[in-house]
């Protein structure tokens, strides 16, 4: 519900990159990325014949990723905004500064401050949430469906196991 209620926030905001904001924050939360490499993407690694999301984690690491049909819509939609706006450059989020220019690629800390200056307040969310909160929240939710430990690792780029138990508080 917290997750849902931040999503609504920025589908209601009126600021101008609000579609990318909303992609951005559904990447992290139904595709459980880091916010590196969420940023990191770029529009050619997201495969919707496919359904999904070619990431390089950590370690420079290859893994694909599931594109739930909701994220999908939305990255769809995206693309089509960032179409329209013109926006240049290689990356699927790029930042303000690369409004008809071929540069620009969004930082984590900038992203941290949008969505707790941005779109928390009006979301009614109390508590810290960061980029990492929405990563978390996908993992444990795929624990709760009994998803295996093992299938959450790999979706997650997680080295070891005892990383993956930790994000969703498991002993062994």
């Amino acid at each position: 519900p917290e997750v849902e209620a931040i999503l609504t926030a920025v589908l209601r905001s009126r600021r101008l990159h609000a579609k990318r904001d909303h992609a951005i924050l559904s990447v992290l939360f139904y595709a459980g990325l880091r916010i590196g490499e969420t940023l990191e993407l770029r529009p050619e690694d997201v495969d919707f014949g496919l359904g999904l999301l070619r990431v390089i984690g950590k370690g420079g690491r290859l893994r694909q990723v599931p594109l739930h049909p909701q994220l999908a819509a939305t990255v769809r939609a995206w693309l089509r905004t960032r179409r329209e706006l013109r926006m240049q450059g290689p990356w699927l989020f790029p930042s303000r500064a690369s409004f008809h220019d071929t540069c620009g690629k969004l930082d984590a800390d900038r992203v941290r401050c949008i969505l707790r200056r941005s779109y928390l307040p009006s979301s009614g969310v109390k508590g810290r949430v960061t980029p990492h909160t929405l990563r978390r929240s996908f993992a444990t939710i795929l624990r709760r469906r009994r998803v295996p430990l093992e299938h959450v690792q790999r979706l997650l780029g997680h080295a070891r196991i005892e990383t993956t138990r930790q994000y969703v508080r498991e002993t062994p």
